[in-house]
C-alpha cells in the first residue's frame, strides 16, 4: 500500500527475493576474468551497479539494468550522472564525494518553526554520513567540514556544531584506523 509505512520493508522483500533469484544467481556465478569488477547495492527503490565492460556486454546484465526490468507496469528512472543517495561517484580520480545543500531552504532554518533539537539532528545525521560515506577520507574530511561550516553560517547554536565536529573527529579517526 503506498504511503504506509510498511511499504518499503515489502517493496524490499519483494524486489530482493527477485533480484536474487532472476540475476545475482547468474551475475556471480559467472566465470570472469581476474581483476573485473562487479558491484550492486540498493536502497528501498535506488539501485546502484558498478561493473566493467565484461559484465555490462552480458545478456544478463543488459535485461538487469534495462528499464523494464521489473515487468510493467513497474519502470526505473534513470539519474544523469554519477549519483546516488546524495553522493556523486566520479571515476577519475575515484571518489564518493557529498552532494552538499546548495540553496538555503535545502537546510531547516534555526529561526523556522522547526525545533532547535530537528534541526540539531539533521546536522548530526548528515555530517555523520558524509564522514563515513565520503572517499578518499581526505574528501571525507573536506565535505564534513563544507558541511558544518554551512551549518555555522545558517546560525546553528555552537554547542551542536562543537558536537557534531566531535562525531565528525570520531569517525574519521576510526576509518584511518582501519
Amino acid at each position: 500500500p503506498m504511503g504506509s509505512p510498511l511499504s518499503p520493508a515489502l517493496c524490499h522483500a519483494v524486489v530482493s527475493d527477485f533480484e536474487h533469484r532472476v540475476f545475482h544467481a547468474a551475475l556471480f556465478s559467472t566465470p570472469r576474468p581476474t581483476g573485473e569488477c562487479l558491484f550492486i547495492t540498493r536502497y528501498v527503490d535506488n539501485r546502484l551497479t558498478i561493473c566493467d565492460v565484461f559484465h555490462e556486454r552480458s545478456s544478463v546484465m543488459q535485461h538487469f539494468l534495462s528499464a523494464d526490468v521489473y515487468l510493467p507496469p513497474l519502470e526505473l528512472e534513470y539519474e544523469d550522472g554519477y549519483k546516488f543517495l546524495g553522493f556523486t561517484f566520479h571515476l577519475f580520480p575515484l571518489q564518493a564525494t557529498s552532494c552538499l545543500p546548495q540553496e538555503p531552504w535545502q537546510f531547516l532554518h534555526p529561526q523556522s518553526a522547526t525545533s532547535v533539537r530537528l534541526i540539531a539532528s539533521s546536522l548530526y545525521s548528515r555530517s555523520m554520513l558524509v564522514a563515513r560515506c565520503a572517499w578518499p577520507l581526505q574528501t571525507a574530511k573536506t565535505d564534513a567540514e563544507t558541511l558544518i561550516q554551512m551549518y555555522t553560517h545558517l546560525g546553528v547554536s555552537s554547542k551542536h556544531i562543537r558536537r557534531a565536529q566531535q562525531q565528525v573527529l570520531r569517525i574519521l579517526t576510526a576509518r584511518h584506523s582501519q
